[in-house]
């Protein structure tokens, strides 16, 4: 893909289960089993959902900033990924008041989404959870559910990068994304803006490698997120020069805010970013 294409597309984007096993640095996933319901605790098969809440309250929130809020509250073991609900432009959602002390991840989490019906969490691999909208997973037309044969990367990003180029590195997703701008500029015979985009940094990255086969988008980033909660388990702190390279792990999030005649070609741009 030639890298013209790439910034197109990344530019037009932005404008608008535990991974079996571990191979060296690199993984593959032939076949992925999601993790028990986020309502079902099943002890140390699932200690994501044991993770203590000391504090925790928030007024008038929509779910993405309750989630946050248990995000930060701590960085190096609260890992979510969310999938919001597609929504105009502006829209938040809404609103979600809660307070808990003394709780656990898990409770607060089932709170949140009985506080917002619209949404279903579960727990992945035991240490991540993906809260989405009800019915979110099995929805054909859900850009998470496309189905990719070969996904493969290998090169010093961070996760959140590997998460955020995602509509790059998944070929069937960057052809169908591809193939929506196509139509719409035949439709309109208008071209979208090009957006130009950088990293910063003088410090690269670890290697970051995956290698997963038969998965859905939302399977990839999941197992994006789980492989960085294990290199950060797992990794060193510092590297030869002693200069820090442990990341946080993160989750992700995929928001699709609704536009007609957006020039995706999806009435709507669709974005994936860290968590």
């Amino acid at each position: 893909m030639k890298s013209n294409k790439r910034v197109s597309l990344l530019g037009l984007l932005a404008g608008g289960a535990l991974i079996p096993y571990l191979i060296g640095c690199g993984a593959r996933l032939e076949a992925q089993t999601r993790g028990c319901p986020c309502s079902s605790v099943h002890g140390a098969a699932t200690p994501i959902l044991d993770a203590p809440v000391r504090d925790f309250k928030v007024e008038h929130a929509n779910m993405a900033e309750a989630l946050l809020k248990l995000r930060v509250s701590d960085v190096h073991h609260v890992v979510i990924g969310f999938e919001r609900i597609p929504h105009p432009e502006g829209e938040k959602g809404g609103p979600i008041s809660l307070e808990v002390s003394d709780g656990t991840l898990g409770g607060v989490v089932q709170r949140l989404c009985r506080a917002d019906p619209r949404y279903e969490c579960e727990v992945i691999g035991g240490l991540m959870i993906e809260v989405r909208p009800k019915g979110a997973a099995k929805d054909p037309k859900d850009l998470l559910n496309m189905k990719v044969q070969n996904y493969r990367i290998d090169a010093n990003v961070t996760a959140d990068q590997a998460i955020e180029q995602i509509a790059e590195d998944a070929p069937e997703l960057r052809e169908f994304l591809y193939h929506k701008v196509e139509e719409w500029v035949k439709k309109t015979g208008e071209h979208p803006a090009v957006f130009g985009n950088s990293m910063s940094g003088n410090i690269p990255p670890p290697r970051f490698t995956l290698e997963l086969h038969n998965v859905t988008v939302r399977q990839i980033l999941d197992a994006i997120s789980l492989k960085g909660i294990e290199m950060f388990k797992e990794g060193p702190d510092f590297d030869s020069r002693g200069m820090p390279i442990k990341f946080a792990p993160v989750g992700w999030e995929y928001d699709f805010v609704i536009h007609p005649n957006a020039a995706t070609g999806l009435d709507g741009f669709p974005k994936w970013t860290r968590f």
